[in-house]
């Protein structure tokens, strides 16, 4: 939905593929007309940007099925296919069998931010049986700022919603990440030592872990 957050997850799906996973990213149609991702350059190695004709969560689903379906059968180290679900779209009952099964999204340690997000994460949750959802918390300077702010979001999620939140590491905000923004690329091309980058490394891990280790129908 935002600049900042489009750039986390395009520079995700840059440093899983460096990790050696076949990784696309499937955004609305629609965002071509926004400055919400950077210019792909196409080669081996790279993560692909596949924009869909969707009107729902249904169409980018059956999107990133095929993607994934496709790309499996020459993937030997498995890969991930982002999406990019517009948030208005998560309130649409209509839009039934409902595809979300695992999600991420991005807080900061914010208390406004941070309850935004647990908000987001309510509807989510509404009438989507067994949905994980991970968080990865953005902006902050200390490892501790993070761990608090991740707690007290997993513990009103747990106390009010009944869902055990899934940690997927922190990032750090700073001028780094806006470089790469205006620049186009990914934070690790344009920064590959900075802490921002090291840190979308860490993240990028966690998530291409997790999804080796699991298959989603």
């Amino acid at each position: 939905r935002d600049l900042v957050h489009a750039a986390f997850t395009w520079s995700l799906a840059v440093e899983t593929a460096r990790q050696g996973g076949s990784v696309a990213v499937v955004a609305p149609a629609a965002d071509r007309d926004t400055p919400l991702w950077s210019s792909p350059r196409p080669g081996p190695g790279e993560p692909e940007l596949v924009y869909c004709p969707a009107e729902g969560l249904s169409d980018l689903r059956r999107t990133a099925s095929t993607l994934a379906e496709s790309r499996s059968r020459t993937a030997r180290q498995g890969g991930i296919v982002f999406t990019r679900v517009p948030p208005r779209w998560l309130d649409d009952r209509g839009d039934r069998p409902d595809p979300i099964r695992w999600v991420l999204t991005f807080s900061s340690p914010r208390r406004e931010d941070a309850t935004s997000t647990f908000e987001r994460i309510e509807r989510l949750v509404q009438d989507r049986p067994g949905l994980e959802v991970g968080v990865t918390i953005h902006g902050v300077r200390r490892i501790a700022e993070a761990r608090d702010a991740f707690d007290e979001l997993a513990r009103r999620c747990e106390e009010r919603l009944g869902l055990s939140l899934a940690s997927y590491g922190l990032l750090t905000d700073d001028l780094d990440v806006y470089r790469a923004i205006a620049a186009g690329r990914s934070i690790t091309e344009t920064r590959p030592d900075s802490p921002a980058a090291r840190a979308l490394t860490d993240v990028a891990r966690l998530i291409y872990e997790d999804a080796r280790s699991r298959v989603l129908g």
